[in-house]
């Protein structure tokens, strides 16, 4: 099964720094750093290219503060500073600079504009609808009301 286009350009070269275990949180789970990065709000993959890019000591202080802040470790925030250590030294080291992640547009308006013109071709074919409907409060008769049939008296 090929990748989707959206993830096809993702840089494998920080998958084992991403997907590397920070350590457990208190209900038992294994936490990666790929997880506290979006937990942080932060693009896994971003983030990491940036760390890369960083000498490995600022690498290692941004890391510290971020497994530090974690609220459901089950490690001390004193031993922060020597998981950042050991995971730092996941991250890629190229003599070049890592690329910067391409922006990719976003097709969220491309989504939004479909699913309106979505729900104004339901709301059009409703009213079509509901206009072939035959209303049963309407006289049948053109000229008038109709005469009950029980009340005509037969001669």
């Amino acid at each position: 099964m090929a990748l989707a286009a959206r993830f096809s350009q993702l840089d494998t070269s920080l998958n084992d720094f991403l997907f590397a275990t920070i350590g457990e949180e208190q209900s038992g789970m294994r936490l990666s750093v790929a997880s506290a990065l979006a937990r942080r709000g932060f693009d896994p993959w971003t983030e990491g290219i940036r760390l890369a890019g960083l000498p490995r000591a600022k690498a290692s202080e941004a890391l510290a503060a971020l497994i530090a802040a974690v609220p459901s470790a089950r490690w001390k925030p004193s031993e922060a500073p020597t998981i950042a250590t050991r995971l730092s030294l996941l991250l890629p080291t190229s003599g070049a600079p890592m690329p910067a992640p391409v922006a990719k547009p976003s097709d969220h308006r491309a989504k939004a504009a479909r699913r309106m013109l979505w729900l104004f071709y339901a709301i059009v074919m409703a009213a079509a609808l509901h206009s072939l409907i035959p209303d049963r409060n309407a006289s049948t008769d053109a000229h008038g009301s109709l005469t009950p049939l029980h009340g005509v008296v037969s001669p």
